[in-house]
């Protein structure tokens, strides 16, 4: 978050508050709960885990997959990670609109 102002000298400015919000279409796009193979999302403690894409200051380039922790009874969230793939030229690329699950079964196929 960034907040602030350009004053000319000896001008005062004062903030009482500041908020920060994560909210779709301002910073964050295609939040999907990550889940298993079933459709039960993956849960623990009141935690729960989001896949959103992050848009970036530049282009589409500078976007990624992050990967938030969401608590359900505080509604505290956690940017914890993110995911990026090399194609091979060393250069990492992020993820968008990425739907993550875990298989249970263990089968790979």
């Amino acid at each position: 978050m960034c907040v602030g102002a350009r004053l000319k000298q000896g001008e005062v400015v004062g903030f009482s508050r500041a908020e920060q919000y994560l909210t779709c279409g301002t910073g964050q796009a295609d939040p999907k709960v990550l889940h298993y193979e079933n459709g039960e999302p993956i849960a623990k403690d009141d935690t729960i885990w989001i896949a959103m894409t992050t848009r970036g200051y530049d282009p589409i380039p500078a976007s990624h997959q992050g990967l938030y922790r969401y608590n359900i009874k505080t509604h505290e969230w956690a940017l914890v990670g993110d995911m990026t793939f090399d194609q091979g030229d060393g250069v990492l690329r992020g993820w968008h609109a990425t739907d993550i699950f875990y298989r249970v079964s263990g089968d790979n196929q």
